[in-house]
């Protein structure tokens, strides 16, 4: 900067400055002897403010005569905008989880808790390839490709998955954000291929299984025990307990709250279900295996809920906070909708057509296969 430019621009600062009523620049900035590459930054941070100080009146508001009038107040928001989804999705080759929407390849989700898990090639029929939602990003879990099944902890620390080695089959359980191999449990009964024996894991952390006619849970700690579930068998897993029944024609099934050395105390009933998706620990949205209707079922009353968003089949996604998010058949293809069920109020999220799959993670029932 040439000293006429710095003396010229020192005067129409100064001139600005005390239009705006506000403080000149001071000369000593253009001390001569000083030529750090410090004093530059200075003289533009300084010349900053000058020109901020003379813009923010103006944005403020602006003179007639002497009547000083308000800024416009910025645009309302569009009231008829839907709000996102706190549950996961993908459509369009986008991941959306909230406000955040990134692309991706993907074609299937895994959802537990806040946890995520993305898989790509199943809609192929191909050898799946797995990545994560971390932070922002999606990160690539190369250790899992190929597998099938695979479920995460609540806190996202271990991820486990059904592993065939020759004729030996097996729970593995991995750290997620390493990939070592945390835990490997070999299946004393080879299981049914038609019918799921990993169910997953609960909040606290610990895995349950099948293993033949026993129930099996690994716990936080690493210590494998049997369930003391007598004549009943799994029908599902919930945040803070298991589903038993007592054969698969059975309407109701049963909660139990399972202590860590494998006794199992009952706690009350839950209607059979195709998919149930849980809020907490005492609320589940399910699709009736008879009906097919969506109901909101309340396991501390027995109170059950009618979602009634009109015409139209239903399925269950999930919850988005407190808002159940179901899916409606409409001509032409399906609408997703958020429904709260203390207002009975209900918002349309987006519609996807025919020819594109169903854009949100599996869920399993209550004990109807």
């Amino acid at each position: 900067m040439t000293d006429q430019l710095e003396q010229d621009l020192t005067a129409l600062f100064a001139q600005r400055a005390a239009e705006a009523e506000v403080p000149p620049m001071p000369p000593e900035l253009f001390a001569r002897e000083d030529r750090r590459p410090g004093r530059r930054v200075a003289i533009a941070l300084v010349a900053a403010a000058a020109a901020a100080a003379v813009a923010i009146p103006v944005g403020l508001s602006f003179r007639n005569g002497d009547d000083v009038q308000p800024a416009p107040a910025p645009a309302p928001t569009d009231p008829g905008v839907s709000r996102g989804l706190e549950l996961p999705y993908l459509i369009d080759g986008r991941l959306h989880v909230g406000e955040l929407v990134l692309p991706t390849t993907a074609d299937s989700l895994v959802v537990t808790g806040t946890q995520v898990l993305l898989s790509t090639g199943n809609q192929a029929g191909g050898r799946p390839t797995w990545s994560r939602l971390a932070g922002d990003a999606l990160e690539p879990m190369p250790y899992l490709d190929g597998a099938y099944n695979v479920t995460t902890a609540y806190d996202g620390s271990v991820v486990a998955a059904p592993v065939v080695t020759g004729t030996t089959t097996s729970v593995r359980v991995w750290d997620t954000t390493t990939g070592a191999v945390v835990d490997t449990v070999a299946l004393a009964q080879a299981p049914s291929p038609e019918e799921p024996w990993l169910w997953g894991f609960d909040d606290r952390g610990r895995l349950f299984w099948q293993d033949g006619t026993t129930q099996r849970m690994r716990t936080a700690a690493g210590e494998v025990v049997e369930l003391e579930t007598g004549d009943l068998h799994f029908g599902g897993i919930t945040p803070g307990a298991v589903v038993l029944l007592q054969g698969q024609s059975s309407r109701t099934a049963q909660l139990a709250e399972v202590a860590d050395d494998g006794t199992v105390r009952d706690t009350s009933e839950v209607p059979v279900s195709t998919a149930a998706a849980w809020r907490d620990h005492d609320t589940m949205a399910y699709e009736a295996v008879a009906s097919g209707l969506v109901n909101i079922y309340d396991v501390a009353t027995g109170e059950q809920q009618p979602v009634d968003v009109g015409d139209g089949a239903l399925m269950v996604a999930g919850w988005s906070g407190d808002e159940l998010v179901v899916v409606q058949q409409v001509p032409r293809g399906s609408r997703v909708v958020a429904y709260d069920p203390e207002t009975r109020e209900q918002r349309t999220v987006f519609e996807f057509g025919l020819d594109q799959p169903f854009p949100f993670a599996s869920l399993d029932g209550t004990g109807a296969l």
